[in-house]
C-alpha cells in the first residue's frame, strides 16, 4: 500500500474541498449541507483554517501526492485529556480502501504521544457502517447509544458512543 501522511490544511485545498462538497453521497455521508456554493464553503474553510489548535486540530489526508481527505481531534478539552475524533475521505473511489485506517491511526497516535490525551471519543451514526467497522478497526469500545439523537439522510438516527484509552505504559509488563 502507497504510503500515507498528514499534513496541514492550507487555503489551497479550497478547491478540492468545493469537489467533495459537491458529490451528494460524500455530503450525505458526512452531515455536509447539499449545494452549497463556492463562496459558502470558501467562507467556511476560512473559518476552519483559523480555528485555534488548542479547539480542534484537522490534518489533510495525503496519498499518491493528493489531498483525500481530513482527519481531526475536535472538542479538545486540556482538563480533562480528552478529543473527539472525525475523519472524512473526499473521494469515493476511494473508499474502502483502508486509507481511513491508516490515517486514523496516525491522529490517534499524535492524539496521545503529541497533545498527551487520555482519552479519545467519537460518534456514529447507527446506519453508517463503515464508519462503526472503522471504530473497531482502530480499537475504540462501544460506550453508549444516544436513541434517535439526530438526523442522518434525512431520518432520525441512533448515535453509536465509543471511546480509546491511552495504552497504559505499564500495563501489561512482565513483572
Amino acid at each position: 500500500m502507497e504510503t500515507l501522511w498528514l499534513r496541514p490544511l492550507t487555503l489551497e485545498d479550497l478547491d478540492t474541498i468545493y469537489a467533495w462538497s459537491q458529490d451528494d453521497e460524500f455530503c450525505l455521508s458526512n452531515g455536509w449541507s447539499l449545494g452549497l456554493s463556492h463562496q459558502k464553503i470558501k467562507v467556511w474553510w476560512m473559518a476552519l483554517l483559523k480555528t485555534p489548535s488548542t479547539v480542534m486540530v484537522r490534518q489533510g489526508i495525503m496519498h499518491g501526492g493528493q489531498l483525500v481527505g481530513f482527519v481531526e481531534l475536535s472538542h479538545i478539552n486540556p482538563v480533562l485529556q480528552t478529543a473527539s475524533f472525525g475523519i472524512a475521505i473526499g473521494a469515493r473511489d476511494l473508499w474502502g480502501q483502508g486509507l481511513g485506517t491508516q490515517a486514523g491511526r496516525l491522529m490517534i497516535q499524535h492524539g496521545f504521544q503529541e497533545m498527551n490525551l487520555r482519552q479519545i471519543r467519537a460518534e456514529v451514526h447507527r446506519p453508517n457502517v463503515r464508519s462503526l467497522a472503522l471504530m473497531k478497526k482502530l480499537g475504540f469500545r462501544k460506550t453508549g447509544i444516544l436513541k434517535e439523537h439526530e438526523v442522518y439522510r434525512g431520518q432520525l438516527s441512533d448515535v453509536v458512543l465509543f471511546a480509546l484509552d491511552r495504552p497504559d505504559p505499564d500495563c501489561c509488563v512482565d513483572q
